[in-house]
């Protein structure tokens, strides 16, 4: 439960950040073009900072979404040992009711 929470909150947080790198290009384009053409040092750094950000943030996404992909296979394969061999399978591990042979 406290890792859907916190996985819900950083797919939030994520999408605020790609959202703040989207307006972050928009800006970046609109001032190029209010200044004019020609590329400064500053320009081409900005917008080499921003690519890498955005691609930091994809890369991020996707090593998140695998480990929870990972999270999530590992919690069901423990529920399915727990249910072959936890305390209310009535079954012995060969597969036959237990009998006490000193009763």
């Amino acid at each position: 439960e406290e890792i859907n929470q916190l996985a819900a909150r950083i797919k939030t947080d994520t999408k605020f950040l790609k959202n703040d790198l989207d307006d972050l290009q928009l800006y970046l384009e609109h001032n190029k073009r209010q200044v004019g053409a020609g590329s400064t040092s500053a320009e081409g750094h900005s917008q080499s900072m921003v690519e890498s950000m955005q691609y930091q943030l994809v890369n991020t996404a996707s090593t998140f979404k695998q480990v929870l992909e990972t999270r999530q296979s590992n919690v069901k394969a423990q529920r399915d040992r727990r249910g072959l061999f936890g305390r209310h399978n009535r079954n012995n591990a060969l597969g036959r009711p237990y009998s006490n042979p000193y009763r």
